[in-house]
């Protein structure tokens, strides 16, 4: 009897731990340190995500540019990555969180200060008019509306890849090899805090553009994947987290620009009451979108 139970015992056991701690790999040209703060706001809530979850999740990052990070989702059952904006095509190789991790102000087109277009423009008309030379990563979503128009004029832009492309890319406006970028004002501007380039460039917001994006969290299309995404999604619907997600934005944008984040991200958590969550005493750099 005992021989029989025994072999059943470690079924169970077997079972029971694997429900426990789940392992998931998480491809991302940020690798954190161990007690290091996180360099932006996307990394510091997913930490914060990942703190939640510890009890069933175990994760292991992967080093990795925004084009591997989704060839390692679509082929790896065990793959989750963060601050995805969530497009059809997308959903079609992820399965994504059902609340967003974090919002941003859109897009803009930054252009140096030599350059002059008026405060609001159509980038369709823009690339049909002028042969400024603008660039674009690979593998990053900039939006449904603006993928569309970037995959219709590809030879328009200038293209980069690999770790650290959109990184470059600022530094090539900067030197002026560049005339200017697809980019957050405040990823530019964070990136040249404290040097004299901050205030070289102007910023464009582009015509047809949704004012807030949102990034989620995007796992593969597996059973490992579904079920990471019902931990996260489990862990993100908690209050406690709700006012850490509405801290991070409130210390990490501008009062007017947090105002309306804020506002989004309470209709899209269906929350009907203002947050009154006080700031932690946290400083941390300004938001990297992918």
């Amino acid at each position: 009897m005992y021989s029989f139970l025994m072999p059943l015992f470690l079924l169970v056991f077997t079972s029971s731990s694997f429900a426990a701690h789940l392992r998931i790999q998480v491809p991302s040209d940020y690798i954190p340190k161990k007690g290091e703060t996180p360099v932006d706001i996307g990394a510091t809530v997913f930490a914060h995500v990942a703190r939640l979850v510890d009890e069933k999740i175990d994760l292991e990052y992967m080093p990795a540019s925004h084009q591997r990070e989704w060839r390692e989702l679509r082929s790896n059952p065990y793959a989750c990555l963060y601050n995805k904006q969530k497009t059809s095509a997308r959903e079609k190789d992820a399965i994504f969180s059902h609340y967003p991790l974090i919002a941003f102000p859109s897009i803009r087109l930054v252009l140096r200060k030599s350059i002059t277009l008026p405060d609001s423009v159509s980038l369709n008309e823009v690339l049909q008019s002028t042969n400024l030379k603008i660039g674009v990563v690979k593998g990053r979503s900039y939006g449904e509306q603006l993928d569309t128009i970037i995959e219709a004029n590809k030879a328009a832009f200038v293209w980069g890849e690999g770790l650290n492309s959109a990184f470059n890319h600022r530094e090539r406006v900067a030197k002026g090899t560049l005339d200017g970028v697809l980019e957050y004002s405040e990823v530019y501007l964070d990136h040249f805090a404290n040097r004299p380039e901050s205030d070289e460039v102007t910023f464009h917001s582009i015509e047809g553009v949704n004012e807030t994006v949102f990034g989620y969290i995007a796992c593969a299309r597996s059973v490992h994947g579904k079920m990471a995404i019902a931990s996260f999604d489990e862990a993100m619907d908690k209050p406690e987290y709700f006012n850490y997600m509405i801290n991070m934005h409130r210390v990490s944008f501008p009062a007017v620009e947090f105002q309306f984040l804020k506002d989004a991200l309470e209709a899209a958590y269906q929350i009907p009451a203002k947050s009154n969550a006080v700031p932690p005493d946290t400083t941390l750099h300004l938001a990297r979108r992918k």
